[in-house]
């Protein structure tokens, strides 16, 4: 199984970025990052998969993979699976690495 490494950068990037509400599993925005999108506004679009997806400096994160380097420092080295099967519920209790297939590398 691939591990993938979280830089120093990114981790810091996305702590500057977002705040995230492990109980609600709602990830927002820290600042504006674009016009359109204001401070607080909660971050991520719905991607075809089903999961939310996030942009930021030209780079597309799902919103759980960010979540989980948020909250464990870097990122899953398997696959996430949302346990409940509702791939928009981002509580931290209801994210756990599967253990089946390497998780998409973003860097």
């Amino acid at each position: 199984m691939r591990k993938h490494t979280l830089s120093a950068e990114v981790l810091s990037m996305f702590k500057d970025s977002f705040e995230y509400n492990p109980s609600t599993g709602v990830l927002r925005w820290k600042r504006s990052p674009a016009v359109n999108i204001k401070k607080g506004y909660i971050a991520g679009r719905l991607h075809t998969n089903g999961h939310l997806e996030v942009g930021i400096c030209k780079k597309t994160y799902m919103v759980h993979h960010v979540i989980w380097a948020l909250t464990h420092g870097k990122f899953p080295e398997a696959t996430l699976v949302h346990i409940n099967g509702n791939k928009r519920d981002n509580r931290l209790d209801n994210l756990t690495e599967s253990g089946y297939g390497p998780a998409k590398k973003y860097n």
